[in-house]
């Protein structure tokens, strides 16, 4: 059984991949519809799934075991965008 720094870095990897065709899918669906500047734009603020490439990969800061349930709290790169 792996680690849950090892369980939580294989999650990552996975939703990084997912987030790399979405990212594809929409900007090749978008195109005809934005201009290349925006599109560009949105291509910049997508580099979080890019972040395994740059090597800022999220990490596990903490992690909690609670009888049948485990907490782990996580720092990921922001990229300097907004969060809500």
């Amino acid at each position: 059984m792996p680690s849950v720094e090892e369980f939580m870095q294989s999650y990552f990897a996975e939703r990084t991949q997912l987030l790399r065709l979405h990212e594809d899918t929409w900007i090749e669906m978008d195109r005809p519809f934005y201009t290349e500047s925006h599109l560009n734009e949105r291509k910049l603020e997508w580099d979080f799934s890019r972040s395994y490439e740059n090597g800022m990969q999220p990490t596990v800061i903490h992690v909690a075991n609670h009888g049948q349930s485990t907490e782990v709290i996580t720092l990921e790169p922001d990229y300097g965008k907004r969060k809500r």
